[in-house]
């Protein structure tokens, strides 16, 4: 389950009612998004070159320099990371392994921490 944003539901309430689909967001074929499909739509909205990756990249570095303290597993969890066997900072700046062995215990979803990270990100994305 991903948590929405208020600014997210609106857009989606706005968007216009018509024949049922399975994807709210299809790709240029009508079915399902392909790999491609967000960077080219990032690249018409924008006029640049965006790239998917980049935008990932730029909710990381925005997470890292906002006061999102407390909040670095929902974080990499809102980026859909895995938790490879390596060497993290957690939370509150200590350094945690993580891997396998730490996944299998961890079985909370931190929703609310998500929604909270992602509203923030929402708001800096709208300003």
């Amino acid at each position: 389950m991903i948590p929405l944003s208020p600014l997210a539901i609106k857009s989606l309430r706005a968007l216009p009612k018509g024949k049922p689909n399975a994807y709210i967001f299809a790709g240029a074929n009508g079915g399902r998004l392909e790999e491609d499909d967000l960077t080219e739509a990032l690249q018409d909205l924008t006029g640049t070159d965006a790239t998917a990756h980049g935008l990932r990249a730029t909710y990381q570095t925005w997470a890292d320099e906002n006061p999102t303290d407390g909040y670095y597993n929902a974080v990499q969890e809102s980026l859909h990371h895995g938790q490879g066997g390596k060497l993290k900072v957690g939370e509150n700046g200590e350094k945690v392994r993580v891997g396998n062995q730490a996944s299998v215990y961890r079985r909370g979803t931190r929703f609310d921490k998500r929604r909270k990270v992602l509203n923030k990100w929402s708001t800096f994305l709208a300003t």
